[in-house]
């Protein structure tokens, strides 16, 4: 009997065992209200935009000497040479309306956990305070070849963290914000986009998902350097599991080549990407050859961006707190152990009882809508295009909740995933399958003779209703 026949056996017992043992041991936080978030917003524009742009690298200098665990694909994969800097980028976007900045970070990680994305706020609440900051979103980029930041690709039952690793991502979180408030500039931004053909693919059925690449463009006042916040939907995982090197993934080349032949700065925010949205591989003997020609690909589709229009410089955001229920006992298995630090919550929802807390943040910039979604959100919950019954493993679309553009009847509303948590794959309910004697642990087959993979790294089967019932919440709040 293998390791996994032996847990899959076990793990009912160890996961009713540990719930009794928390509960008795008063371990579980008691479930706080969820108070309606504030909805920040007003209808009057500033005079002028004010941005800035900040970057630091969070690569560690000892990879010859010391021991890093590389995130995504298979566990045990030490970090033997690093290929390029992995960074923290921020961008200091305030609209002079006399309410603060917003503050954008993103990290070319795999994921970071909201504990974490709370210990950089807290960090910033001098800087917040001192700037007048009035919020601080975290992306993750998902590269699969950075060190761990979640916990779960070291020797198991170890953690892949490492404790000085993740206090060194904090602070170039912090050192990307200080410099972007230090050298922001007055000017104007502008919103456009493009249908960014030929560099994606969907390797799980549906084929659906989001081709449009979306740039704000900051030109400041004085001719300095332009600033672009770019979002488009792909995996950085082109760097695969051959891979020993850390590295930015197809980032790194999108913002060497933007940099070089633009003279801008880029932060890139990635989309929908679950389900599984990838880079094209262009060689697959070559993955080096591959992964230059995605970021270039996304580099050359923003360059070529036409229909660019001014935005009002007005800033509107709500930020709402809300429960997913967790189901995968490996994620809780996990908790317990010390793999994956994170609050955890005795609210009674899912087949656990516990739930953990997390967030959404919905950003108006002008008619630029943005939706922050807490981890790898199926296209299919964006867009719309659900399988039929026919072809479901579990049963109609109906079991699914409306698609986020649909539920905000907005065509352009953007996603950034992995936003200020990483919850794993976001997955619609009617598709959701798991192995029926090693749920989590194994990938079930459906009737239609397809591997059911990314049900084992999500949180469990609710999180899409979650992540809809909290989105209706806040258009409800907002009057739309």
């Amino acid at each position: 009997m293998d390791v996994m026949d032996s847990l899959a056996k076990q793990l009912p017992r160890i996961t009713k065992a540990a719930c009794a043992y928390w509960n008795r041991k008063a371990r579980f936080h008691p479930l706080p209200p969820l108070p309606d978030g504030i909805w920040d917003a007003q209808s009057e524009p500033g005079g002028h935009y004010t941005v800035g742009f900040g970057r630091a690298p969070f690569t560690p200098g000892d990879v010859e000497s010391k021991t890093y665990w590389l995130a995504g694909y298979g566990t045990d994969r030490p970090a033997k040479s690093v290929h390029s800097d992995v960074c923290a980028s921020a961008v200091y976007l305030d609209d002079n309306t006399g309410r603060g900045a917003l503050l954008l970070i993103s990290l070319d990680c795999v994921g970071l956990l909201r504990d974490d994305v709370l210990v950089i706020r807290r960090r910033l609440a001098g800087f917040c305070g001192r700037t007048g900051c009035r919020a601080v979103n975290v992306c993750s980029t998902h590269c699969h070849a950075g060190p761990d930041t979640m916990g779960l690709w070291g020797q198991f039952p170890k953690s892949g963290r490492d404790p000085a690793f993740m206090e060194g991502l904090y602070w170039a979180a912090c050192i990307a914000a200080e410099q972007a408030y230090a050298r922001r500039k007055d000017g104007k931004l502008y919103a456009g986009s493009i249908e960014a053909d030929g560099i994606q693919k969907d390797i799980r059925h549906p084929e659906v998902f989001c081709k449009t690449l979306t740039r704000l463009r900051f030109v400041p006042g004085d001719g300095s350097k332009e600033t672009w916040v770019l979002n488009f939907a792909a995996h950085p995982e082109v760097m695969d599991q051959r891979n020993s090197a850390i590295s930015a993934d197809y980032v790194h080349f999108l913002r060497q080549k933007v940099e070089a032949e633009r003279d801008a700065r880029v932060i890139y925010f990635n989309g929908a990407i679950g389900g599984m949205i990838t880079p094209i591989e262009i060689d697959k003997d070559d993955f080096m050859a591959s992964v230059q020609w995605a970021g270039e690909e996304i580099a050359k589709a923003a360059m070529r961006i036409e229909n660019e229009r001014e935005l009002r410089p007005l800033v509107n955001m709500i930020r709402q707190e809300l429960y997913i229920d967790l189901a995968n006992v490996l994620f809780f298995v996990g908790g317990l152990v010390g793999l994956m630090p994170r609050e955890r919550y005795a609210t009674g929802e899912g087949p656990l009882g516990i739930s953990v807390l997390t967030e959404m943040n919905y950003i108006e910039i002008d008619d630029v809508h943005i939706l922050t979604v807490p981890g790898e959100l199926f296209p299919e919950l964006q867009l719309g295009g659900y399988l039929p019954i026919e072809e479901a493993s579990m049963g109609g679309p109906e079991m699914n909740p409306p698609p986020l553009r649909e539920m905000a009847k907005d065509p352009g509303l953007i996603v950034f995933g992995l936003g200020n948590d990483e919850l794993g794959y976001m997955l619609p309910p009617n598709d959701y399958m798991l192995h029926p004697e090693k749920p989590f642990l194994e990938e079930p087959i459906d009737r239609h003779g397809r591997k059911h993979y990314e049900e084992t790294n999500s949180a469990g089967p609710m999180t899409a209703v979650r992540v809809a019932q909290a989105f209706e919440r806040i258009l409800r709040i907002i009057g739309r």
